[in-house]
């Protein structure tokens, strides 16, 4: 094979300006056109982000003469440099935000979103290439890219660039092994964590998920944990994750635990995303849009088995699943874009909604990552009962792995139903008709008598009224509406949102709007006072009880030795270990008996 003749080049140039310095060298111009383009989507997070945007001081050189380099389109620039001699590309990247998705430069460290970093050699992307790094004195590099000691690292191709991020810093290295394969915990920032039992929980979930599929396909893996002021997300890579966290949102364990679904979920990427795939996501076109109404399958789907896996190793209690499933259920069952916007319509619309959302949002959308999770959990129980405990979704994961991915393939758009037939031999047409192809309210109840479980309303704490002001409320602001629901009272009574109220019957409203709504009775009457856009508007508004109280999922009462039997071959939890043989099993939500949610929508 011949020597790499693409090779990259990164430093920070100026941290002070949060700008990367990057260069391309290209050793073998041939004389005609040579186009770079800048990537405008990052795979894994479908929206369009135009990340030449934070492009500047673009110059090429060639001999140490000037090259004249034009921009073409928004993403992309063309030069025509002489046969022969290396020419060089040299830019900068402004690196302003601490995201998943984003470049970040601070004092303490550089974290490198690829896509947004690193220009394409248009017709070259499958070319191997090299990249070198210069890091500042005392600071190492984390990324999932292969080392050439002592020399740069080897990029096999455009794509694997791309995937692989890489952060640069003073951090540690935590190592540990799964399946024999070396896995590194990197993290920048403090919080308030524990370490040792972080990094061992996270082994402990990567050998659940591996165990799961039967198979590790990445040859060493790598999180990267980035601690923030209060912003949280992931995004999948082949090898590795970047995982983003409020600092101190790992306590109380509540949160730990909500954290550990963050990392079973990005891990479980590694297989359904970045090798099952959709098939119009085989290859990558970074310059627009690609369109798929499959991402419930691979974001619900993801979403559905990354709680219920750390039930299975005992990361943490069933209880706590179901707590986070009464939530899900409450929030969906609040939307009111269920009756009008398909999970399959959601997918395909990600460009432009779910990554984008407005005020309209809940009364217009569904979100796939939700609402797929519920329906995940709805075929996994559908299958289960149509094959008598025979089959589940675990079986049609796994079949997509071997059947589908490791055999070069993707799935079709219409080939989903194809697959699970393919896997456990039943037709779930009907069920993908129902809930994915139309708009419909999910019947959770329905669901859960499978295992013996039902929903119900919690009941009122000491002092609560339970009246609904049919909008939530800015986290800044404390009494400016952000969402206001349709044919909610707040809707009714003429507020939008955006709308400030700063008064009730007179009284003024300076902070906590919504525990102000709660000293009223339900079908009592209000008069507001607020601020419109500077201008002051007033009315009348009539609370309502509540449609969305706090539920908690608790057994049914009389569940059969066959409802008992499936949820514990669901949960891999013995039921009495789980509840309590009464009725009013966990009315008080302590222990692992009973399963709450606190609604957080409008």
């Amino acid at each position: 094979m011949s020597a790499p003749k693409v090779h990259y080049f990164l430093r920070i140039a100026d941290q002070a300006a949060r700008r990367f310095g990057i260069c391309v060298r290209v050793d073998d111009p041939n004389g005609k056109p040579i186009q770079l383009r800048m990537p405008a989507w990052v795979p894994g997070s479908y929206v369009i982000r135009d990340f030449a945007g934070h492009v500047s001081s673009v110059e090429a050189t060639q001999g140490g003469q000037p090259v004249d380099i034009r921009k073409s389109d928004k993403s992309t620039w063309t030069l025509t440099p002489a046969a022969g001699q290396a020419c060089e590309i040299n830019y900068q990247v402004y690196a302003p935000e601490l995201t998943v998705r984003t470049n970040d430069i601070s004092h303490n460290h550089a974290f490198v979103n690829p896509a947004g970093t690193f220009f394409a050699v248009v017709g070259r992307e499958s070319e191997e290439a090299t990249l070198s790094i210069e890091e500042p004195s005392g600071w190492r590099v984390s990324t999932s890219l292969e080392p050439n000691e002592p020399g740069p690292y080897r990029v096999p191709n455009y794509d694997i660039l791309v995937d692989s991020p890489m952060e640069i810093g003073p951090h540690d290295v935590h190592r540990f092994e799964v399946a024999g394969k070396p896995h590194e915990l990197v993290v920048h920032g403090e919080g308030n964590f524990e370490l040792n039992t972080m990094v061992e929980d996270t082994r402990r979930i990567c050998e659940t998920l591996v165990d799961f599929f039967g198979d590790l396909p990445s040859p060493r893996y790598l999180f990267i944990l980035l601690l923030t002021a209060n912003r949280g997300g992931g995004l999948e890579h082949a090898d590795s994750s970047v995982l983003a966290w409020p600092r101190h949102k790992f306590r109380p364990l509540k949160e730990y635990r909500k954290f550990l679904t963050l990392v079973s979920h990005e891990y479980f990427h590694l297989w359904n995303v970045k090798r099952i795939r959709p098939e119009v996501l085989l290859e990558f076109d970074y310059s627009s849009e690609t369109y798929t109404r499959l991402l419930w399958i691979f974001e619900g789907i993801t979403s559905y088995f990354s709680e219920l896996l750390p039930v299975r190793t005992g990361v943490y209690p069933v209880s706590f699943f179901l707590e986070l499933l009464a939530e899900h259920t409450v929030n969906e069952s609040s939307r009111g874009g269920r009756v009008s916007h398909s999970l399959a319509e959601s997918s395909f619309d990600s460009w432009i909604k779910l990554y984008r959302p407005t005020p309209d949002s809940y009364n217009s959308q569904v979100n796939y990552y939700e609402k797929g999770q519920l329906v995940a959990m709805l075929l996994d129980l559908h299958l289960r009962e149509a094959s008598s405990d025979q089959q589940n979704l675990d079986e049609v994961m796994r079949h997509l792995y071997r059947e589908v991915y490791q055999r070069g393939r993707g799935v079709p758009e219409d080939g989903f139903a194809d697959e699970v037939r393919a896997a456990t031999g039943i037709d779930i047409s009907g069920f993908l008709e129902e809930h994915v192809l139309n708009a419909s309210q999910i019947d959770m109840d329905q669901g859960l008598a499978k295992l013996g479980l039902r929903l119900r309303e919690k009941e009122l704490e000491e002092g609560e009224t339970g009246s609904w002001l049919g909008a939530t409320v800015t986290p800044q602001g404390g009494n400016q509406l952000a969402q206001v629901c349709l044919n909610g009272p707040a809707h009714d009574a003429g507020l939008m949102a955006g709308d400030e109220i700063i008064a009730l019957d007179g009284v003024r409203v300076s902070h906590e709007l919504l525990k102000r709504v709660g000293t009223y009775e339900p079908n009592e009457t209000a008069r507001y006072t607020a601020f419109r856009r500077d201008e002051l508007v007033e009315g009348t508004i009539t609370f309502v009880p509540n449609p969305y109280r706090t539920r908690e999922i608790v057994p049914l009462p009389d569940a059969t030795a066959q409802q008992r039997t499936r949820f514990e071959s669901w949960s891999n939890v013995a039921w009495d270990d789980a509840f309590d043989d009464s009725e009013n099993a966990g009315a008080n939500g302590s222990g692992d008996r009973a399963a709450t949610g606190a609604h957080t929508q409008p």
